[in-house]
């Protein structure tokens, strides 16, 4: 046990050393790729195959994602490799991870000893993990106090947008300046996965998004002293992405819900379209969005295509297919409600309402009922496992999704 946790110390002591120190300026491009890779495999319960990418990358590259790390520790474990596995739990807990969130099915189906190594461990890893804290620690509270700052002040009716504006620059002009002095935090100091307060960069996102689309009249002041180009905190992140300092799916989160164009329902890239007459699920092409600009867009974040994003998308390989979708199930539950196009169109708005949530609640029973149907399918014995208990293990997985909407065609 000593002898793994020493060696995972070292692993990840020579991570954090890189990650301080990026001597070596190391492009990750190669290591998201080959992470892509591994995904796709997992999203065809290929755990082998994925197993031996993780093995590879995490020799070459220093520096592991959380969400990496854990996919790569399921994966050991199905392929009754636990020493691995608990190597990349412990190097989680060291990036700030808590062992109380680690409750995949899976997980909690390991044995005492697996876990007792690693709860001996605990302490000196989460002491790892504090260290890395030190440098950022010291600006924490102020860059809370800044974030409080703007909620207030985006809620408060009566302050002058133009001074919201302000306060947003200034609060970027601070952010630029300690990324630029100390890097990105290593670990996520301002909650679970964020390395930055996720609130504050959607906002200064937004106010770069309003800068772009010419919002403001730049002749005008407060916004003719404003320079987003001189504090341009997009660009620090993206190379933060590049030298392996931040998952990519964090800076994109906070950029997404203004720029990306899958963020919102309406302008998905994919639509589910699902049929209840014919018994059909289509997955299609959303024709008045340009997926290519879409993927060139993710590009820029080091993200893979969004065609690559939706096979790994687990409702997609689990529900949203033409092979596991309940039909006879959701035609059941709309005539529990009584449910019909027909009959919803001649409602007052307020009956539309009161039955639209119906709806929702007896198709959210029917998805439910329908992983617990494959649950009872489940019969592993011994070293044999089958098709539906290699299925059901894919939701314990961490797989980033694609943007898509499900439409529901009913019977009548």
């Amino acid at each position: 046990m000593r002898t793994l946790f020493f060696c995972t110390l070292l692993a990840i002591t020579s991570a954090y050393s890189a990650w301080s120190q990026d001597v070596a300026v190391m492009s990750y491009g190669p290591y998201y790729e080959a992470v892509n890779r591994a995904e796709l495999c997992i999203s065809e319960f290929k755990y082998a195959e994925a197993l031996h990418v993780y093995d590879s990358i995490f020799l070459v590259f220093p520096k592991h994602k959380v969400r990496d790390l854990y996919n790569a520790a399921l994966c050991a474990i199905h392929c009754k490799q636990p020493h691995k596995a608990q190597r990349w739990i412990m190097e989680q807990i060291v990036q700030g991870i808590s062992i109380k969130t680690l409750n995949a099915n899976i997980l909690k189906q390991q044995p005492s000893e697996f876990w007792r190594v690693i709860e001996q461990s605990y302490d000196s890893l989460q002491f790892v993990a504090h260290k890395a804290f030190d440098v950022w620690r010291r600006f924490k509270s102020e860059i809370d106090e800044m974030n409080s700052k703007e909620q207030a002040a985006a809620t408060d009716d009566t302050l002058d947008r133009n001074a919201y504006y302000s306060l947003l620059y200034t609060h970027t002009q601070r952010l630029y300046q300690l990324i630029d002095s100390f890097g990105v935090p290593p670990v996520p100091v301002f909650g679970s996965g964020q390395h930055l307060p996720a609130s504050m960069m959607v906002r200064h996102f937004d106010l770069r998004h309003r800068f772009k689309n010419g919002e403001f009249d730049t002749l005008m002041p407060p916004f003719c002293n404003m320079d987003l180009h001189q504090y341009d905190i997009e660009a620090q992140l993206i190379d933060a992405i590049r030298s392996g300092n931040i998952d990519p799916y964090v800076v994109y989160s906070y950029v997404s819900p203004i720029d990306a164009s899958s963020f919102f329902g309406n302008r998905a890239l994919y639509q589910v379209n699902i049929d209840l007459k014919t018994r059909t699920v289509i997955l299609e092409k959303n024709k008045n969005m340009n997926i290519a600009a879409e993927n060139m867009h993710r590009k820029r974040f080091y993200l893979p295509p969004e065609e690559d994003a939706l096979k790994k998308d687990v409702m997609i390989v689990l529900y949203y297919n033409q092979d596991l979708y309940p039909f006879e199930e959701h035609i059941r539950a709309d005539s529990l409600i009584n449910y019909s196009k027909a009959i919803y169109d001649q409602l007052p708005t307020n009956e539309q309402h009161r039955l639209l949530l119906k709806y929702m609640e007896v198709h959210d029973n029917v998805k439910a009922e329908h992983f617990e149907r494959l649950r009872k399918r489940i019969h592993p014995s011994g070293e044999q496992r089958n098709y539906f208990y290699d299925m059901l293990s894919l939701k314990d997985f961490k797989l980033p999704g694609g943007g898509y909407v499900v439409s529901e065609k009913p019977l009548l």
